[in-house]
């Protein structure tokens, strides 16, 4: 078993509203400590993995990019394939790197459930509109590995590129840019931009063809405005109403929509019992009008409308993400994962 899967799983149950809507239960991975304990307003362990209990759906514009999931496997496989290119050369790179897939996977799972604002019932009750405390994406051992920081053979078989004499140079190399080995180490010939060149061309890191780049820009800016549509929506400012009556009902007035809520209150503080009430009052409101699943239908189809005109300039984004995602998979099945 894996030291990420080795850690005990604790799953906290909604109750029986949230089962009457549909809210699936929290998973919330512990380590040495357990959060069951702690106050609404206490912090957990930062050893904690924290997994919102109710996600937006998956929109059609997620076509164009990779998931959340794959993004986390993606910085791990990184990791991991630029740790065994650097021990080929008999060089340590991450020698206590551990597997944080998890944590940035978790990480854009509640962002995710976030779209349209707070909406998972358990992060409302403990953390308020706060964001649920994460441990840190990356393990000790790579906040440490700038390659700045390395002796100048161990940067050139990391970079492909030799170490600037200044201090003050501390941007990485293009390692795409490279097409030739720099030379060699100890009789090993250095691939084109270093181990971290290697890498990135094995998953298709940075390899993007004009088209693609311009259909990801694209598709960026569709994203921003079907939810910039879907918000304006006068089907949005209906189930806004209800919301609002059943808010108002339960003594909170004065907040347009969840959003607003959220942003009357100074997230750069400690979450307060006011704060936690509110959330949570939001959440069981937002539940009874059924407001993420209204606002999800309404974004979905601005995204379908904005694809259907858009089709052919995006086309090549969707091949790249297909591309990228076979790469992806291929490392991690070459590398034992």
């Amino acid at each position: 078993m894996t030291n990420r899967m080795s850690r005990r799983v604790v799953l906290i149950a909604g109750g029986s509203t949230a089962a009457a809507t549909g809210v699936a239960a929290a998973l919330i991975l512990v380590g040495s400590e357990s959060p069951a304990s702690a106050g609404p307003s206490e912090q957990p362990s930062v050893t904690t993995v924290y997994e919102p209990s109710v996600r937006t759906s998956a929109m059609p514009l997620d076509a164009y990019r990779l998931s959340g999931a794959q993004e986390a496997q993606l910085h791990n496989q990184r990791n991991v394939m630029n740790r065994e290119c650097m021990r080929s050369f008999g060089l340590s790179y991450l020698p206590h790197y551990t597997d944080r897939t998890e944590v940035i996977a978790a990480s854009f799972a509640v962002n995710n459930s976030r779209r349209y604002g707070i909406s998972d019932p358990v992060a409302a009750s403990r953390f308020g509109y706060h964001l649920p405390p994460q441990p840190s994406s990356e393990s000790g051992a790579e906040s440490d590995t700038s390659p700045m920081a390395m002796p100048p053979d161990k940067y050139l078989v990391f970079t492909g590129a030799r170490k600037p004499a200044s201090s003050s140079v501390q941007k990485m190399p293009d390692t795409q840019a490279q097409k030739v080995s720099p030379g060699s180490y100890h009789g090993k010939a250095i691939p084109p931009g270093g181990c971290a060149g290697q890498t990135d061309r094995k998953l298709l890191f940075t390899s993007q063809s004009p088209e693609a780049a311009e259909a990801n820009h694209l598709a960026a800016e569709l994203n921003q405005e079907a939810f910039i549509k879907a918000v304006q929506d006068t089907r949005t400012r209906k189930v806004d109403e209800a919301w609002r009556r059943c808010m108002a009902e339960k003594g909170y007035n004065g907040y347009a929509s969840p959003l607003k809520a959220a942003a009357a209150f100074d997230l750069t503080q400690p979450v307060s019992k006011a704060e936690i009430d509110t959330a949570v009052a939001d959440v069981t409101c937002q539940q009874q009008v059924e407001y993420v699943p209204t606002l999800t239908a309404i974004e979905k189809g601005h995204q379908e409308t904005a694809i259907a005109k858009h089709a052919a300039t995006l086309a090549p984004l969707k091949t790249q993400v297909a591309k990228r995602t076979a790469a992806l998979e291929k490392a991690i099945q070459s590398s034992g994962g």
